[in-house]
């Protein structure tokens, strides 16, 4: 029986860890509520925590994007310590790393510790929140690293975060922060933004002292700086050549794109069709319906041996109509796509001919106007019973960067 001895005072000892973590820190968290100024009813909840003096609140941006995307119909409020506060005033965002510091004008607490350094694979660590709104909960958890395929650096959580933790704290055995809770893909996988960033968000905040922040201004830059080192990272990479059929297409072109592929080998349709898709494994939340900082690229090698040309080119036209933008946008966040219809002739390197029907779509931000979704979407069509379809979504890139990616891209697809 000595082998489960170990276990069970593993798990008695976290839970006496949790325990005293909550009694000793949970009056430094606080439950942030966006309130709905007409109805006076709470529209979203989340989780904050004291930094600094005591007096500045640290949470994710997507918990209070609805006050700076509409100022004039949502306010912020906090409940600490069974009271309800609503003297705050936004400070600061990052919006590439999902964080917001608060002010609480006349407000005071315990600020807990920023962590120097992160925890080692395998050590516990407590995430801490309000869930579903039910009351201060502590989540014991292993911290298993940074996520390796993700741009946006998150910290891979074995915890159950769930909706009301956003924003709340994550910490170590010695209670100290070393990340804030984010997001969770369910079963047990949750993510955290490495405490890195809070730092550098504070950092930058304490040298402007009491200067005043345009926080749009503030927005554009941090997204044309995210989208000028990913963007430009994806185009000076070399990219992975692959075989899709009789076509050539473009693997993973870089460590934080995922690729997935499928197939029908066409026995009931007379049609085979092969394909694969690849995307980055994040986003940028800017507002309940509009995401950015994000792509995606995919194709479909059609083939058949059966079908007449009619029927053939008909099952490539549905393929071509079903394509879509892969990130969310609004009519109040962007322009509508202005489009161009083209055909072009190609060659990939040592490849054959291709005869390509292509459409290139792009949509303007506008309240970031240099910024631009683009959508491209294009078709082989100089052989009767093979074609090959690609697209690629661009989420928040400017214009000179999404010229060079589609040049790129096009020159490297193509049959063999």
């Amino acid at each position: 029986m000595l082998f489960l001895f170990f276990p069970l005072f593993s798990v008695a000892a976290q839970a006496e860890s949790a325990d005293q973590l909550f009694q000793q820190f949970s009056e430094s968290i606080v439950q942030v509520k966006v309130i709905d100024i007409a109805s006076e009813s709470k529209s979203a909840i989340g989780s904050g925590f004291l930094v600094a003096e005591g007096n500045v609140i640290a949470t994710n941006y997507h918990v209070i994007s609805a006050l700076l995307n509409k100022p004039d119909r949502y306010r912020i409020e906090i409940e600490y310590m069974g009271a309800r506060y609503n003297q705050l005033q936004l400070l600061d965002v990052d919006v590439v790393n999902d964080l917001a510091l608060l002010y609480w004008q006349g407000g005071s607490g315990n600020a807990f510790q920023l962590a120097d350094s992160m925890p080692r694979q395998g050590e516990p660590i407590y995430s801490f929140g309000n869930p579903m709104d039910i009351g201060m909960t502590v989540v014991p958890g292993t911290y298993n690293g940074i996520k390796e395929t993700s741009f946006f650096q998150r910290v891979h959580l074995t915890a159950s975060i769930n909706p009301g933790m956003s924003g709340g704290p994550a910490l170590n055995s010695a209670g100290e922060v070393v990340g804030i809770n984010v997001s969770t893909a369910g079963n047990q996988i949750s993510f955290l933004v490495p405490i890195e960033r809070l730092k550098t968000l504070l950092d930058q905040q304490h040298k402007r002292l009491d200067s005043p922040i345009d926080l749009e201004s503030r927005i554009r830059q941090q997204l044309h700086d995210v989208q000028e080192q990913m963007f430009s990272q994806l185009i000076e990479n070399p990219w992975q050549e692959d075989q899709l059929g009789a076509g050539q297409i473009v693997g993973e072109m870089a460590p934080f794109v995922v690729c997935w592929g499928d197939s029908d080998t066409g026995q009931k349709t007379g049609l085979r069709t092969i394909s694969k898709g690849c995307h980055s494994d994040n986003y940028i939340y800017m507002g309940t319906h509009f995401n950015t900082g994000f792509f995606e690229y995919e194709f479909t090698y059609l083939e058949t041996e059966e079908l007449s040309s009619w029927t053939f080119y008909s099952a490539l036209e549905r393929a071509l109509s079903g394509a879509r933008p892969g990130n969310r946008a609004s009519r109040e966040d962007v322009t509508n796509f202005q489009c161009n219809n083209d055909f072009y002739r190609a060659q990939v390197k040592s490849g054959a001919d291709t005869v390509y029907k292509a459409t290139f779509c792009s949509r303007q931000y506008k309240n970031y106007p240099k910024l631009y979704d683009v959508f491209y979407i294009a078709a082989t069509i100089n052989r009767k019973d093979q074609a090959l379809v690609s697209h690629f979504t661009l989420a928040g890139v400017e214009q000179e960067l999404a010229m060079k990616f589609t040049e790129k891209f096009i020159g490297s697809v193509g049959w063999k």
